[in-house]
């Protein structure tokens, strides 16, 4: 800091001295022609490659200018300066006349158009240069400046706008945040025809590379083909001599068909693109990306078997990018990285942990001899890439381990882990966008996997809890942690100095006014997505203001972090959660913890008691995993009476066996001491109502009996709850404070009037709405007992629910919802025929509630993203901030539904925790219906989730009571002494 703040200060003297003196003597003509003639000589000599005599020129063009006060001479001869030096790899000069570019600016601010014009290419420069020195936040802000300025003036330059666009959506994809890049690129692209052609084909070039990393190979070859097609029109048929940067885009593009069809296995037409890249690079002299050219090559050997040959080509990549960079380097880590894939392909570990640990060290701005990882973060160049190289290392010391146990692979491969989980944390603090976050939840969830057999091996080989903890930590890291950090920073704007600041109020404001701008936004793009009515102009015209609504988002939550630091840390609370604490703030007595992690080879079960931890990991089979998808079918089959004995047998047979997966090892080492179970699912097993696993099977196995008398149902032990994570259960048990609501329940059920009122199903069909007229019987029945708010038929509208729905302690929603497993932020709760919020805009409520009750089909349905969970209607209210949610898994039935609902508040009354006054509602369900009705389809599509204390409603309604006997004596009393008294 001190070394760059000694440059900038000779750097202001350097130019005072200069401008002043030159000044101080009358301008002249002369003096600008001289020093346009030099400055134009050296441009010319500098074609040549002559870059002493282009020195020589140019400082004779700089001492007319300044004797002419020539401003745009000046700017140009400093821009230039800074180009050549940027390209000889001198970044420090280079940025150092980059910064005299400012202070040229500054001179001319008496012609507004000029000086934004000289800002616009000064931080077009500087983001160049913050780039190249992998200082990409700094370069995000320089590029973003860049077309500020450039929007600002009169007649933006489209082409300028275009490259810049081009470059920081670069930055974005980089970094891993491809839904920002992806939208920076159709700015890029919006100025049509009058962007010049090589400036297309880059772009395209780059869209395309997203949809490759993406792993969307057609679609990524589609815009590669395109691009390639702009390059051959505009270099070979024009038989124009291309520019430095257009060669090397044709030589990118090349590279990216050449491996695109790799990935797509179309090895002549590899073969095919890879064999021009190089001829293009002979041709045109230009061998800075001949390193990527080998690198494919090797891997198009490789698939055709040559293994030897592919080696050679793949060494001889990571020889010319060593040769081309300088360490610290991405590209030379990539190369080492593809190096060790292969070696760990072909099962030779120590060539592939050589390599891996090559691309490990190449990656790393800074790091001591004796050190195998850096100490931030921040040090690591190619953060993408460093998460392959850690956890592909870390797989391949738990290999070797698992081959010769030697000694000390499981302390480095933990080690990996821990230090890829920090990455992982500092990305996500980095990244915005949820789509975003969610690719990297995506990208990282096998890597957990192995990270928590790695902790579960070191933990069973020295009992340490620390690696038990560990392994816990690294189940959490695997899923929700998007919705946590959504929830922390709901808290965060709650209790911190934030809302009792002006500044701070403010900020908050507008942050709310732009969360809910850019769900709107959304959901027009969305919507006009799927009208074939809607133009490419309106879609365009939503793509542009949920940009800047994101930019200005963006913008709000940096000042947030940076104006009010606790808000951000408890924002970006990372703290572990342990088996102490788990025992401590969640378990209940009698009580275990059930955290699951599915891949696919296995089910690993971290299982917490009140004096016991245990970890298992069970060899997932196909025909277990055939037999729960068996599961998952029958008890949810409203079509079991048409094949009775057939339908009895399948799912008697798939519970028991999912029951057997699952739970049976684990509650048979523990019997009669547990009563309750809180499952945390992973993957699939979040579908799996766990209250209709029987715990053996019948007898007769064709009686088609589901009677409890008949049945073992699981129900019949234990209590069971769930939870998104640990992290979200303890973090609502450390809120003591959350302001509550007003007013006790509201219950929702709107009418559907236009539909056939015969239906005895909440279906999801988004084209045969059907009437439930038990829904707005069961509100009511509810909002007696509770002395309630109903809001039925018409009155049941959306707008009027997001009016309310922060005044209530408790909401209950009886209606159809539809999940949406394409789009599954745009699954459906309606409140009308055709009025209907998405999972998105609950995203953005402001809830006070204690408890949701979802009394509606699905509401607990949606897509898996692997590390996050399931994006569902329940996930959407426990972002706005509930800590109960009563949801469902699949269409249900309206009249039983009907039923189980009421009696669950009947027990919530009684002051049971909510898990336990389901369970009780549902085993009155079961002994009080004939057979037809005791099937689980009808019962057990229900999950409580989240937080378990009981509601003090039974209290409060005894104080109503006696407030209203109270109140009536005093009006007896006054009558009293009115007419009685008074006569």
């Amino acid at each position: 800091m001190n070394k760059c703040l000694a440059q900038f200060i000779v750097l202001i003297l350097f130019l005072l001295y200069n401008l002043n003196s030159s000044y101080a003597q009358s301008p002249s003509s002369d003096n600008k022609n001289t020093g346009t003639y030099f400055y134009q000589k050296g441009k010319e000599v500098l074609r040549n490659g002559d870059t002493d005599s282009m020195t020589y020129y140019w400082n004779k063009a700089l001492s007319a200018f300044r004797k002419n006060n020539d401003i745009e001479g000046l700017y140009n001869c400093y821009f230039g300066y800074s180009s050549i030096y940027m390209q000889l790899g001198q970044l420090e000069k280079a940025m150092i006349y980059s910064d005299s570019t400012f202070l040229i600016a500054a001179l001319s601010k008496e012609d507004p158009e000029s000086y934004k014009d000289y800002l616009t290419y000064a931080h077009y420069r500087r983001g160049n240069l913050y780039n190249l020195s992998y200082d990409y936040k700094l370069a995000i802000d320089a590029y973003q400046n860049a077309i500020d300025y450039e929007m600002a003036k009169e007649m933006p330059d489209s082409n300028h706008l275009s490259r810049t666009w081009n470059n920081l959506s670069l930055l974005y994809r980089n970094a891993g945040d491809y839904q920002k890049a992806m939208v920076g690129y159709e700015h890029a692209l919006e100025f049509g025809e009058s962007i010049k052609w090589s400036v297309k084909a880059a772009i395209l070039n780059n869209i395309g590379q997203i949809s490759f990393d993406e792993e969307k190979y057609d679609q990524a070859g589609q815009y590669f083909i395109k691009a390639y097609h702009l390059f051959v029109d505009g270099i070979e048929k024009n038989a124009k001599e291309p520019t430095i940067n257009e060669v090397e885009n044709y030589v990118n593009v090349c590279n990216n068909l050449g491996k695109t069809y790799l990935k797509l296995k179309l090895n002549k037409q590899a073969s095919k693109f890879l064999d021009r890249s190089l001829k293009i690079q002979k041709e045109y002299q230009f061998d800075r990306v001949q390193y990527l050219s080998n690198r494919y090559l090797g891997q198009l050997s490789l698939l055709e078997g040559k293994s030897e040959k592919g080696i050679s080509y793949l060494h001889k990549s990571i020889t010319l990018a060593n040769e081309q960079f300088k360490t610290p380097s991405r590209d030379i880590g990539a190369c080492y990285y593809v190096l060790g894939k292969v070696y760990m392909g072909k099962g030779d570990i120590a060539a592939a942990l050589d390599n891996l640990s090559a691309a490990r060290k190449a990656m790393c701005r800074s790091l001591p001899s004796e050190q195998r990882l850096p100490n931030n973060p921040e040090d690591v160049l190619g953060e993408v890439t460093m998460l392959k190289v850690l956890a592909l290392e870390g797989e391949a010391l738990w290999e070797r381990y698992n081959q010769d146990h030697q000694p000390g692979d499981l302390q480095r491969g933990m080690d990996n882990f821990e230090f890829m989980h920090r990455l992982i944390v500092h990305m996500r603090r980095s990244y915005l966008s949820q789509e975003s976050k969610q690719f990297l939840a995506t990208q990282v969830h096998s890597a957990y996997g192995t990270a928590i057999r790695v902790a579960r091996a070191l933990f069973l080989e020295t009992g340490n809890n620390h690696y038990a903890d560990a392994a816990l930590g690294f189940m959490e890291s695997s899923k929700s942690m998007i919705l946590l950090e959504s929830l922390a920073a709901n808290e965060a704007r709650m209790f911190t100095r934030l809302r009792a600041n002006a500044r701070g109020k403010a900020l908050l404001e507008q942050e709310a006014t732009l969360k809910t701008s850019i769900a709107t936004y959304k959901r027009l793009i969305f919507e006009a997505g799927t009208d074939k009515a809607a133009s490419e102009e309106t879609l365009k015209k939503w793509n542009q203001r949920l940009f800047a609504a994101n930019q200005d988002f963006e913008a709000v939550q940096s000042a947030l972090g940076k104006e009010f630091p606790e808000y951000f840390a408890l924002k970006y609370d990372t703290e572990v959660a342990s088996i102490e604490n788990v025992r401590q703030q969640i378990l209940q007595k009698g009580e275990l913890l059930l955290e699951f992690y599915m891949d696919d080879a296995a089910i690993i079960t971290c299982a917490i008691g009140s004096d016991f931890i245990d970890i298992t990991e069970t060899p997932l089979l196909p025909e277990e995993l055939k037999q729960i998808n068996i599961f998952l079918e029958q008890v949810s089959n409203f079509s079991f009476y048409k094949e009775a004995s057939v339908a009895y047998s399948k799912f008697c047979q798939a519970s028991f066996s999912t029951y057997q997966l699952l739970l049976k090892n684990m509650l048979d080492k523990y019997p009669g001491t547990i009563e309750q179970l809180v499952i945390i699912p992973d993957g699939v097993l979040n579908f799996i109502p766990f209250s209709a696993l029987l715990t053996s099977l019948p007898n007769d196995a064709q009686s088609a009996n589901y009677s409890p008398d008949h049945l073992n149902y699981l129900l019949k032990d234990y209590t069971l709850r769930y939870a998104y994570s640990v992290k979200r259960q303890l973090f609502y048990q450390a809120i003591t404070t959350r302001p509550k609501a007003n007013a006790w329940f509201a219950g929702f059920a709107p009418s559907f009037a236009e539909a056939i009122d015969n239906t005895p199903i909440r279906s999801c069909a988004t084209d045969q709405l059907f009437d439930l007229k038990y829904t707005r019987q069961e509100v009511s029945r509810i909002s007696e007992k509770l002395n309630g708010k109903t809001f039925l038929g018409e009155k049941a509208s959306s707008e009027i629910f997001q009016q309310v729905a922060a005044d209530y302690r408790i909401l209950h929603l009886a209606t159809h919802a539809c999940v949406n497993t394409t789009d599954p932020l745009y699954g459906k709760i309606y409140f009308g025929p055709s009025d209907y919020l998405y999972t998105l805009d609950l995203y953005n409520l402001d809830l006070r509630a204690e408890l949701v009750v979802l009394s509606a089909c699905e509401t607990g349905l949606g897509s898996i993203i692997q590390g996050e969970g399931v994006l569902s209607l329940a996930r959407g209210i426990a972002y706005g901030g509930c800590p109960s949610t009563l949801t469902s898994l699949w269409s249900i039935s309206d009249q039983t539904t009907a039923e189980i609902m009421v009696q669950y508040y009947v027990e919530l009354l009684q002051e049971k925790n909510k898990s336990e006054a389901l369970r009780q509602a549902q085993l009155s369900f079961l002994q009080n219906q004939k057979s037809a009705y005791q099937h689980p389809v009808y019962w057990a599509g229900f999950a409580q989730i989240g937080k378990d204390d009981p509601i003090s409603l039974a209290n409060n309604f005894s104080s109503f009571k006696w407030i209203l006997i109270v109140s009536s004596l005093l009006l007896v009393a006054m009558l009293f002494y009115f007419f009685w008294l008074k006569s």
